[in-house]
């Protein structure tokens, strides 16, 4: 049996609080007009994980001239060498806006992702002994300006 999707269609969340997914400002300080969205969320079934999500403006926002906007995102496995882990992580990303009179179309591709880690062991040694009279070269003196 095929589950439906999942479907984000409200403006509040369940505890009736506004909802803070998506929110614009137009100005440093200015009011924030929140952006009410309904979409779609593909999981995978057997690794639960999200494949795709796709949204849009549940209506057009004439405060700030948004008329349209959609955004279809898709995720896929990313198998990183170094740590010999896997993620599911954007492959590509698909948005269109109708903002202000001006329609933009924007197509990403995403590959060649980095992991980056912090380790939080830290190793503290006594300094090495053997190069001590290379290392520590006596500094010039700055050179003098004429005035």
């Amino acid at each position: 049996m095929e589950r439906p999707p999942c479907v984000a269609n409200s403006l509040f969340s369940k505890d009736g609080k506004p909802s803070r997914l998506r929110g614009h400002r137009g100005t440093v300080g200015g009011p924030l007009t929140p952006i009410a969205l309904k979409g779609r969320a593909w999981i995978e079934e057997s690794a639960l994980q999200i494949v795709r999500v796709e949204t849009d403006l549940q209506a057009p926002i004439p405060e700030i001239k948004l008329f349209a906007e959609h955004v279809d995102i898709e995720f896929g496995p990313v198998t990183f060498r170094d740590k010999k882990v896997s993620m599911w992580l954007p492959m590509t990303a698909d948005i269109y806006l109708d903002l202000r009179g001006r329609r933009i179309r924007r197509m990403n591709a995403f590959n060649n992702y980095l992991l980056f880690s912090v380790d939080d062991r830290q190793n503290i040694s006594a300094p090495k002994e053997g190069n001590l009279a290379r290392d520590s070269a006596p500094i010039a003196p700055a050179p003098i300006r004429p005035r």
